[in-house]
Parts: C-alpha cells; sequence; structure tokens
C-alpha cells in the first residue's frame, strides 16, 4: 500500500488513461507530483489501489461506428444541458462586461479629444515661442548695439569741450 513514484507514462498505464490526462489530474491537485530538475513530471501512485479503482469502473461506453446519429447517455445529455447553462451565464457576465466598457468608453471619449486638442494646441504653442524666442534674440542683439551706439555718442560728447550756459555767456566777460 505504499505509493510509488513514476513517470506520467507508467502512470497512465496503471490507471488505463493517457499521460496527459495524468498531467491534468497533477495540475488540478488531484494526484500527488512534483517537477524534478529537468522539468519531467514524476506523480504518487499506489498500484494496488489504483488497480482496485480501475477493476471498480464500469467500462465506458464508445460511439457507434454511424457517426450520422450520435449516441448520448442520458449522463452526458445531462452534463451537455449544464454546460449550455454555464455558457449561458458566461456570456450573459461577458455581455454586462462588454457593458460597461462601452460605458466606461464612452466617459472617456470626451477626454481623450480634448487630451488630442490639448496636444496639437501644445504643439502649436511650442512653435509661436520658438519664433517668440527668435524675435527675444533678435530684439536682445539690437539692444546691445544700441547700448553702445549711445556709449560712444556719449563719450564722444563728453569728449567735446563744453559749452558755457546761456546765462554763463551773458553775464561772463
Amino acid at each position: 500500500m505504499a505509493e510509488e513514484r513514476m513517470s506520467l507514462a507508467e502512470a497512465g498505464e496503471v490507471l488505463g488513461i493517457a499521460p496527459n490526462s495524468v498531467r491534468s489530474r497533477w495540475k488540478a491537485g488531484k494526484i500527488r507530483g512534483e517537477r524534478d530538475n529537468e522539468q519531467k513530471v514524476w506523480v504518487w501512485l499506489d498500484r494496488e489501489k489504483a488497480a482496485n479503482d480501475k477493476a471498480s469502473k464500469p467500462p465506458v461506453s464508445k460511439r457507434s461506428k454511424d457517426t450520422s446519429k450520435p449516441s448520448f447517455e442520458p449522463s452526458i445529455e445531462g452534463s451537455k444541458d449544464k454546460a449550455i447553462s454555464a455558457l449561458e451565464a458566461h456570456v450573459q457576465t461577458l455581455a454586462e462586461q462588454l457593458s460597461v466598457a462601452n460605458a466606461e468608453i464612452d466617459r472617456l471619449r470626451p477626454k481623450a479629444e480634448a487630451a488630442d486638442r490639448l496636444e496639437a494646441e501644445g504643439e502649436g504653442l511650442r512653435g509661436q515661442l520658438a519664433i517668440r524666442a527668435e524675435q527675444l534674440e533678435e530684439l536682445r542683439r539690437i539692444l546691445a548695439e544700441a547700448k553702445t551706439d549711445h556709449a560712444e555718442e556719449l563719450r564722444r560728447l563728453m569728449e567735446q569741450p563744453r559749452m558755457k550756459g546761456f546765462f554763463a555767456r551773458l553775464f561772463s566777460r
């Protein structure tokens, strides 16, 4: 009754199922197992218990050769109805999520349009700023020239002899 460590293929043979089915059961947590350093999956099974479980299960009926009209057992029909119900519920949930997403899109659309408009205005303003910066540099250059011209004119005026004022000329001899 001790559990043995075995590969997926060995476990599939013991259980009478495909190795991928064993892997699915391991992923679902129905079978204890582990992955080694080489990423190979190993499962732990009790051979005696697996053999007893395999012997106690009735054989699964196969479909008939006539594929034009599949034969369903009542248990399959019930599970089919459950699957359809589950899918319809899922479709309903998805429809609700879609309506919420559409409402969110409708709410955000004006903001996106405003953002696009502001971005375009920003580009225009950046262009105007570049033009104004060039104009400012030109004005600074003109001001610097005017300062040097005025300084030279002032220096020239200071070097000229001063004229006497009107009253000084009138009353001086």
